[in-house]
């Protein structure tokens, strides 16, 4: 849809947050993002994770409450 619009999903967490910054670690929460959501890709497709902690911030998220809410037009 173009413009503004109404319809909407959203999710809030809250909880305490905390900065991932061992390495095997970091690659270890990578591993197992791309494992979730991206189950299909071989190994060589995901070499990426190897390197990529350099790089890359790893966030951990203690989960306290999560709420949600939805338009009813949606369901």
């Amino acid at each position: 849809e173009k413009g503004l619009t109404t319809l909407y999903t959203s999710t809030v967490v809250r909880g305490k947050v905390t900065e991932i910054i061992d390495f095997d670690e970091k690659r270890r929460a990578l591993r197992l993002l791309c494992d979730r959501f991206v189950p299909s890709l071989t190994k060589e497709e995901t070499g990426c994770v190897e390197t990529g902690p350099k790089s890359t911030g790893v966030w951990c998220i203690e989960i306290e409450s999560v709420t949600g809410k939805q338009n009813r037009r949606m369901c």
